[in-house]
């Protein structure tokens, strides 16, 4: 059975796919608030490429690392690119 959480990161990510970035915003901190791993590393996404929220390396990183810690691995990931591009700008 589909939990609220559920139904927001599937509401957000259809938004993401239009390109409706204000709404997936909204649908992935209702989910995020929930601790859903998936809306995390999405809203981390977010931040990363600006989308509908300014460009913030730090706010993307803590995005995936929050994933992270909930077992996303692929956010893990993500953390240490982010890392990575951070560390080649300075």
């Amino acid at each position: 059975m589909e939990n609220e959480s559920d139904k927001w990161f599937e509401n957000g990510e259809k938004a993401y796919e239009k390109g409706l970035y204000g709404r997936a915003l909204k649908w992935f901190s209702k989910a995020a608030e929930q601790g859903d791993d998936r809306a995390l590393k999405r809203l981390g996404d977010m931040y990363y490429y600006g989308y509908s929220v300014e460009e913030r390396y730090g706010k993307a990183m803590d995005y995936y690392h929050a994933a992270k810690l909930k077992g996303n691995s692929h956010a893990g990931y993500l953390y240490n690119q982010v890392l990575h591009v951070i560390n080649l700008s300075i």
